[in-house]
């Protein structure tokens, strides 16, 4: 408990305190388009050991690639698994490093080994909608968002804690950092929720009387604690820091700019989008070095010119 008020008391001043730095566009370079021939329309994905990526497409249901970015073709999900996801509307994932989390928008949760073979199925009938998963690493344990409350179950589906005053509505991406605090994608509500490991809120991004005015759907976190958020409202990816500073708004130009972009996940330096109405996944590198400087309050640019000065 004293963690948590000593976590949310930093976050307070750094929201409040620092101010909104200048962006710039150059922290993600678009390497290439994964496997464009494969999808119909993806909108959710995750990686897994830094090895296998998987992705839920309205068309194929679910595809796997190698760590070179290549479709699986040896990989066959059993049959079993496919029609399970074939019959929701709605579909996300999370992954650890034996397992997948499945859930279905119809109030239930699937496991299934790397095989893809099912383990288990658990009704979670007290649950609404649900829309969000993410395993949290900090406690071996899942974090679902369904659409008004927030819940920790374990990893046999088994309810450790709930939040039903969280408010959500819609919430459609979930992440959680090194700390353990929880970011939640609330997309109708238009701003990122953060909780603590109590499920407790305490703190916000955007929403009715922020600066921020997007529509969040995923949301990814890296090595240290960036925050990445696609915004259905525009073709662009938020980048703030672990403080919630704005580091960078991102925007791609022309042949890969978005069209939707949903599900966002990361791999060390790499980033993944789910580009949903373009039928493909883009792959970006991120410049975590220009990101550094942007965060430390340094430009970029006289950095870059000083090195060269240097050569």
């Amino acid at each position: 408990m004293r963690k948590n008020i000593i976590i949310s008391f930093i976050l307070i001043i750094f929201t409040f305190c620092l101010p909104i730095l200048d962006t710039h566009a150059a922290n993600l370079t678009y390497l290439y388009s994964v496997a464009t021939d494969y999808f119909e329309k993806p909108y959710n994905l995750t990686l897994q050991s830094n090895d296998f990526l998987y992705v839920i497409d309205k068309g194929t249901v679910l595809k796997r690639f190698d760590d070179k970015d290549i479709i699986d073709f040896k990989w066959k999900p059993s049959e079993e698994l496919l029609n399970v996801l074939k019959s929701s509307n709605f579909i996300n994932l999370t992954v650890d490093a034996n397992n997948l989390y499945f859930t279905l928008e119809e109030r239930q949760m699937v496991i299934a080994d790397t095989q893809g073979q099912i383990i288990n199925t658990i009704p979670l009938e007290d649950l609404s909608w649900i829309y969000s998963i993410a395993v949290d690493p900090n406690t071996n344990t899942i974090v679902i968002a369904d659409n008004s409350k927030l819940y920790r179950l374990d990893k046999s589906g088994n309810i450790l804690n709930k939040n039903k005053y969280a408010e959500l509505w819609q919430p459609c991406g979930l992440a959680v950092n090194s700390y353990g605090l929880i970011y939640v994608a609330d997309t109708n509500n238009q701003m990122i929720k953060i909780f603590d490991q109590d499920l407790e809120l305490i703190s916000s991004i955007g929403g009715e009387n922020s600066e921020f005015h997007f529509k969040p759907y995923g949301i990814a976190i890296d090595h240290k604690d960036r925050i990445y958020i696609t915004n259905l409202n525009t073709p662009e990816i938020y980048i703030f820091s672990a403080s919630n500073i704005l580091l960078d708004i991102f925007v791609p130009n022309k042949p890969e700019e978005f069209s939707t972009p949903t599900g966002i996940t990361i791999n060390g330096d790499f980033l993944y989008v789910a580009d949903t109405k373009n039928n493909r996944v883009q792959k970006y590198k991120i410049d975590h070095k220009t990101l550094d400087l942007i965060e430390n309050g340094e430009d970029p640019e006289q950095e870059n010119n000083d090195e060269t000065k240097d050569k």
